[in-house]
């Protein structure tokens, strides 16, 4: 069995949010808890978090996200393309008017871990359509709120002239049936996009 101190490394170690642990702990101090209570409430802490894993860290879909090749945009400017992600939604009204839901808002990364753009993904409380951003052809990550399965984390290919679409709302209705094996799917079922045709898969 792990000791309160070896699980507190593992997930200083796997959890980068995980200084909350230290706070606590100072706060229990300050309260009078004992080193041995500190430890037990530690270990019992530590423990919940190695069976249910860490927030902080989303869930990796494995296979990457590449353009529809029938969206290629020949006015497109320079060695750029287009991301457009349908993430989980957010309900608003204005006065006793009625609901509108604007998609949250996501993280774009490169492909060394460091964050580029953070997109608010709406215009205002009124806009229901994910916003569409111009970004340089490559591959990045996206880390965003989908609808059913908490926070993701999505590799994405971006090609000149053309727009990638990531869809973690459950809201591509018009899957072709007949080509399954070139799009990605949630464990749900749900299509998340077009599978990149560099990973193996033409289309």
């Amino acid at each position: 069995m792990k000791s309160a101190a070896s699980a507190e490394v593992f997930v200083l170690k796997m959890c980068p949010f995980s200084e909350y642990n230290l706070i606590w702990r100072s706060r229990l101090r300050g309260l009078g808890c004992t080193m041995k209570a500190l430890a037990i409430i530690q270990y019992v802490g530590v423990s919940v978090w190695l069976l249910t894993g860490c927030a902080s860290h989303p869930v990796a879909l494995l296979a990457p996200i590449g353009p529809d090749n029938a969206s290629y945009d020949a006015a497109s400017l320079h060695d750029t393309g287009y991301l457009q992600v349908f993430t989980s939604t957010e309900a608003h009204t204005i006065g006793d008017g009625p609901l509108y839901y604007t998609h949250t808002g996501y993280n774009i990364h490169d492909m060394s871990g460091r964050r580029i753009r953070y997109v608010r993904n709406h215009v205002g409380n009124m806009d229901n359509k994910p916003t569409a951003v111009q970004i340089a052809s490559g591959r990045y990550y996206v880390v965003a709120k989908s609808a059913t399965h908490g926070r993701l984390s999505v590799q994405v290919v971006i090609e000149p002239g053309k727009t990638t679409e990531v869809y973690l709302d459950g809201s591509w209705r018009s899957v072709p049936t007949s080509d399954t094996n070139s799009i990605v799917f949630m464990p749900n079922g749900d299509a998340v996009g077009w599978r990149d045709t560099a990973a193996g898969v033409g289309r």
